[in-house]
């Protein structure tokens, strides 16, 4: 097995959205992201490149991040593949978060999941977020769950 990241592409993301969880395309479709903008919203809004994960040469999973003022919002979307390999995953995703906010220094990093993600919930803990505040209504009638990271 060979896993390697690269920067996410065009055919690389179309890949990865055509194969996503069921929970990574409701988590999508609770903030707006959609079929028809899906690739303005992870190749050219982003402020920086997205990473993808890629077994053998094929996508398992993407992550990125949203600085928006004094928060880094991170994000790992991914395909069932992904979760045959969580310990190299968890290893570059601890590395992945920790380099972001070295890199943002003063921010807060924070996640929002939806509710009913129990595994991302225990992924999270693992990573070292810890829920912050109450479930939450979004705009698209979906709890959420806030996080944040713990040095």
């Amino acid at each position: 097995m060979d896993l390697r990241f690269e920067l996410l592409t065009e055919q690389t993301l179309d890949y990865l959205w055509r194969n996503f969880r069921d929970i990574d395309r409701r988590e999508c479709e609770a903030v707006g992201i959609t079929e028809d903008n899906y690739r303005y919203y992870y190749l050219e809004m982003a402020p920086e490149p997205w990473i993808v994960a890629l077994v053998d040469g094929v996508p398992v999973c993407m992550m990125g991040c949203w600085p928006i003022k004094h928060c880094v919002w991170f994000c790992l979307l991914g395909t069932e593949q992904m979760d045959r390999y969580w310990v190299r995953l968890t290893r570059n995703a601890r590395s992945f978060i920790k380099n972001r906010l070295d890199d943002y220094l003063g921010c807060r990093g924070m996640v929002v999941i939806l509710e009913e993600a129990t595994q991302a919930r225990r992924w999270l803990e693992y990573l070292g977020f810890e829920q912050t505040g109450q479930p939450f209504w979004s705009g698209v009638g979906v709890k959420h769950l806030l996080y944040e990271f713990r040095r």
